[in-house]
């Protein structure tokens, strides 16, 4: 269920349209046994966002179910077209190949993201748990790269059961003499098979949940570096949800067990849109999820989570958008508004602090907010998308929310322009005498 009352006006039509969408639900999943075959790391082409890379068979052809392919940003059934995020041919020095004699299962391109390991790079390890064989795991790394993983990407694997030392990171074109490609059991916005979700219950039932009922958990960034560069106003929900009972969680603070047993023993989990809703994977079915949009993009990988575990999600547009940045880059705004209001009121909610409730607290803000985006460069990823049915479609209400509400009160006008613009009309004044005397 979704519950999108507490969403701007402008946007409760477009979420109703994307989640009218259906997400197939496919039961054969397949792979291929290839011999002989040479597994290329990541080359960065400008074009994809993780470069070329992959999987060419004995006959020196592209293995296309090597990739990684999304139709993420397109939000209906109008263009089907999928984008190419990894995956490709380029032309390598045959003599520096290296070579395996050892059975190996591809798995795919890596990176030290937790929320794509969760969508893009965990969609084959359904296999591992099909098949358990003294094999190599094989993920592709970026080319001559030197790569360790982050310890909840570790952890995941450890709980799935597979023998960290079996785990090879592919960083120079290597040939294998009998290598497994199995196919994707996620691609975000058009299909997944149980045997996804299957991953994620066997690495639940390998951690010792503790059975403490919590009635709600609230996953907070503030202590991620990247969000106290990129986020602003995230104080306003941790004040808000801790005086109404909630345990207030920094993910990188815990273990993934920990994170793990807090979202399965709470009746209520709640996070700013982004990586944390997608922990979602780990939930039970039909859980409560409660989460904060703090931008106008649309992350269709949350969609499908909600949809894949049939979560009761209810959103929240607390934020404000004055220009459109990419969901990866910010800067992002989180605000006290009309909609988080209702929100606190329909719940019968303790309110947050008064001064978070205050419009010159958002002022404060929203200063704040324009002076980031400029110091941190984020400016020149401004992106004007103007296609309604792509994710990143930046819907003109945002401005006009902005302008009506708090432009005037965040750009005052100066006294030096005052002057200047008695001048001007002093000016405009003079030339309108001489204008109508020479016209006599």
């Amino acid at each position: 269920m979704i519950n999108i009352d507490y969403l701007y006006d402008f946007n409760k039509d477009r979420y109703s349209r994307i989640y009218e969408k259906r997400l197939d639900k496919v039961d054969n999943i397949e792979y291929i046994e290839l011999d002989n075959a040479v597994v290329l790391p990541a080359k960065n082409d400008d074009i994809r966002l993780f470069g070329l890379g992959g999987v060419i068979d004995k006959d020196d052809k592209y293995v296309k179910s090597s990739g990684i392919y999304s139709r993420g940003r397109f939000l209906s059934n109008v263009n089907d077209e999928e984008i190419n995020v990894f995956g490709g041919k380029y032309e390598f020095n045959k003599n520096d190949i290296e070579y395996s004699k050892k059975k190996s299962i591809y798995l795919g391109y890596i990176t030290n993201h937790w929320g794509h390991f969760l969508v893009d790079f965990s969609t084959r390890l359904w296999y591992v748990l099909e098949n358990r064989e003294d094999v190599d795991y094989i993920f592709v790394v970026k080319e001559n790269q030197r790569f360790e993983l982050i310890k909840n990407i570790k952890r995941f694997l450890e709980l799935l059961g597979i023998n960290l030392e079996n785990i090879k990171f592919i960083n120079k074109p290597t040939c294998f003499e009998k290598i497994i490609v199995p196919q994707v059991s996620y691609f975000t916005n058009k299909y997944y098979s149980e045997k996804y979700l299957k991953v994620f219950d066997k690495v639940c039932e390998s951690v010792n949940i503790k059975n403490e009922k919590i009635n709600g958990v609230y996953f907070s960034r503030n202590s991620w570096y990247k969000a106290q560069e990129s986020e602003i106003g995230e104080d306003l929900l941790i004040d808000l949800f801790q005086k109404n009972g909630y345990k207030i969680i920094a993910p990188e603070k815990c273990t993934l067990d920990e994170q793990i047993s807090y979202i399965r023993n709470s009746e209520v989990v709640v996070g700013v849109a982004g990586t944390i809703p997608h922990n979602m994977l780990f939930a039970n079915d039909k859980q409560k999820m409660i989460i904060i949009n703090k931008t106008y993009n649309f992350n269709s990988m949350q969609k499908d989570i909600n949809i894949m575990k049939n979560l009761d999600a209810v959103y929240i547009d607390s934020y404000i958008s004055i220009l459109p940045v990419p969901l990866g880059n910010g800067t992002f705004l989180i605000i006290y508004n009309e909609n988080m209001k209702k929100f606190i009121q329909d719940n019968q909610y303790t309110f947050p602090d008064k001064m978070y409730q205050q419009e010159c607290f958002n002022i404060k803000l929203i200063k704040k907010y324009k002076r980031l985006l400029r110091q941190t460069g984020n400016i020149k990823h401004v992106n004007y998308i103007e296609d309604s049915n792509n994710s990143g479609y930046f819907e003109p209400g945002h401005l006009i929310y902005y302008y009506k509400n708090f432009y005037y009160e965040t750009e005052p006008i100066k006294v030096s322009e005052k002057i200047i613009g008695k001048f001007s009309k002093i000016k405009m004044l003079i030339g309108k005498i001489r204008f109508k005397l020479k016209n006599r």
